[in-house]
């Protein structure tokens, strides 16, 4: 239950950012900050956690809560946690804001983060040989993702990942990060949620590496 000051603090909210929800929901709202003379994207308030960052921590990780839950769901890692497991998880998310053009990930760096899509979309690409010439290295777009996707996952059971593809913002993106940091947080918390799926996780990964070597 919500204390006093929480409430309080979250009818401020409210009446704060109420008039901003039909803007913060617009598609192009982001688009429109790329006009001559706009003032640059990074530094809009709507595009930002400021407003969020305001409130109570309890406060601020239950708004959060209801907002991402839907995202962690859509996670093998996070299906079986319950309510309390997920908001662990939520609780530990930072927002990230990434121009048009910028890589989110390198293919062949090491990355301790796994991504949320809030906003924007985001390309997948792959360097390797051209087929018309194995010498020739090319990039090859392997997919496209949104709102609700994610990526960077196997960062969170493998110390020092190798990103195997690189991930590129189209337009502006807004993103949800975990730290595997955070992750091994919750996880010594509850380890029996946690350890059966990496371990599960962590089998296939093997296997599959197996039959790779093997054709």
């Amino acid at each position: 239950d919500l204390s006093p000051a929480d409430v309080h603090h979250l009818l401020n909210f409210s009446s704060a950012v109420g008039p901003l929800v039909g803007r913060w929901r617009q598609p192009d709202l982001l688009e429109l900050r790329t006009a001559p003379g706009a003032a640059p994207a990074e530094h809009d308030p709507l595009l930002q956690s400021d407003i969020l960052d305001e409130l109570p921590p309890s406060l601020r990780c239950r708004l959060m809560y209801a907002m991402h839950k839907g995202l962690l769901d859509k996670v093998g890692l996070f299906k079986s946690c319950d309510a309390r497991q997920t908001f662990e998880v939520i609780a530990r998310l930072e927002s990230m804001l990434v121009l048009p053009g910028e890589y989110i990930t390198e293919q062949g760096g090491t990355g301790s983060n796994m991504f949320f899509i809030t906003r924007g979309e985001v390309q997948v690409i792959l360097r390797g040989p051209s087929k018309q010439n194995p010498d020739v290295l090319l990039d090859h777009s392997l997919a496209i993702l949104g709102q609700g996707n994610f990526f960077g996952e196997k960062a969170m059971f493998e110390d020092n990942h190798a990103r195997s593809a690189s991930c590129k913002a189209i337009t502006y993106v807004g993103l949800l990060v975990l730290s595997k940091h955070g992750f091994d947080e919750v996880r010594a918390m509850y380890p029996n949620v946690f350890d059966p799926i990496i371990d599960k996780i962590n089998r296939m990964n093997d296997e599959q590496k197996k039959l790779n070597a093997d054709l």
